[in-house]
């Protein structure tokens, strides 16, 4: 008896070690950016909450400082038309090992596509239910029906 040759997927463990080897050759070609300091993050807006009604609104008083900006506005000149570099916290090559890694991942707990267990118990359970309706169900129908008409007789009386 001879198996067919199944392409065995690769384990958890293997595609951990696949991710920690891009990972650790991607901060090899890039030595300059910082000695492996973190990369800043991009700034998120702030979510602020909305003012209750009866609470004044102030604007706030310019700055009468010199030197004192304001960085969570965009300049006039960056509005304009030189959009920031938005790189991301990730290099292509982690990106794509990591979107394998999620892809490989996904497979493996996807359900086999033959047939399930439930589909097979209520294909085979579907006439022995069809049997027992027809020789129950009429008298069962009938029983309650009575019932309620004797209900109603005596609410009438």
């Amino acid at each position: 008896m001879t198996q067919p040759a199944r392409k065995e997927e690769p384990s958890m463990e293997e595609i951990l070690a696949s991710i920690r080897r891009i990972i650790a050759e991607d901060e090899q070609e890039s030595p300059s950016s910082g000695a492996g300091m973190p990369q800043p993050l991009r700034p998120v807006p702030a979510m602020q909450d909305e003012p209750m009604p009866s609470e004044p609104v102030a604007s706030p008083a310019p700055s009468s400082e010199p030197g004192w900006t304001d960085r969570s506005h965009p300049s006039a000149a960056s509005a304009a038309g030189q959009r920031p570099t938005d790189e991301g916290l990730l290099s292509p090559a982690t990106a794509a090992a990591l979107d394998a890694a999620f892809n490989a991942l996904a497979q493996t707990a996807q359900p086999p596509r033959g047939r399930t267990v439930e589909e097979l118990v209520s294909e085979l359970m579907r006439p022995m239910l069809k049997t027992w309706l027809d020789e129950n169900l009429p008298p069962i129908v009938e029983r309650l029906v009575s019932a309620e008409i004797e209900r109603i007789s005596r609410a009438r009386e």
